[in-house]
């Protein structure tokens, strides 16, 4: 069974004490969105991919989709830079085996229940009731609604989703979807089209869920 570990990368750095407990054939990804160089990288698997900053983590989660849709690995795990904030240093060990479980799981898809804040005490998730959510954060309310109607992604009734865009996918869950799709999604990303890219970044976090349905 291989895995892959890709990561957004911008401003934090405290990803790379998470680095130091992947498994030495596990394959990382970190997609350099800062100005500066990554270098040092204690790992014997690594790419760094030096990418513009724009759509937050969505750009560089479809960038990899659809780069790598003919060589992925059989599970992949999406994280952003900050792991201080959404896993915390002391449950790395814990994300190792959690990535690992998904496999022996066989699972296709599965949200890392993150937390919001270094410090926090429990896991914070979004329920979605036909693409809208009642909870205060940085997007519309129906912004889900409209952008999954827009992309034609199955919309279900009812879903809850965790914040903070980690997750774990299945490549049989990803290919199930041709790489058009991902292109399309990456193309509405980028534009301007009833939000902004950085907003739209936002969104892609709550449509994670069921982008791969």
């Amino acid at each position: 069974m291989s895995f892959s570990l890709v990561i957004n990368y911008y401003n934090s750095k405290e990803f790379l004490n998470l680095i130091e407990l992947v498994p030495d054939n596990w394959f990382i990804y970190i997609y350099n969105k800062s100005k500066g160089k990554l270098q040092d990288i204690n790992h014997p698997n690594t790419t760094i991919i030096d990418v513009p900053n724009i759509g937050r983590e969505s750009d560089t989660y479809l960038q990899h989709i659809i780069n790598f849709y003919h060589n992925l690995t059989d599970y992949t795990a999406f994280i952003q830079d900050d792991t201080h904030n959404h896993i915390q240093k002391e449950d790395y060990s814990k994300f190792i085996s959690f990535v690992n479980n998904c496999s022996i799981n066989k699972s296709n898809f599965t949200g890392y229940p993150a937390k919001y804040r270094k410090g926090s005490r429990g896991t914070q998730q979004r329920s979605f009731n036909n693409g809208c959510h009642s909870a205060s954060i940085d997007t519309p309310k129906d912004a889900v609604k409209i952008s999954s109607q827009k992309l034609n992604i199955n919309l279900p009734k009812h879903y809850i989703t965790y914040v903070c865009a980690h997750f774990v996918c299945s490549k049989q869950a990803i290919i199930t979807k041709n790489v058009e799709y991902y292109k399309n999604l990456l193309q509405y990303l980028h534009s301007s089209e009833d939000y902004s890219p950085n907003k739209k970044g936002y969104i892609f976090e709550h449509m994670w869920a069921i982008i791969f349905l």
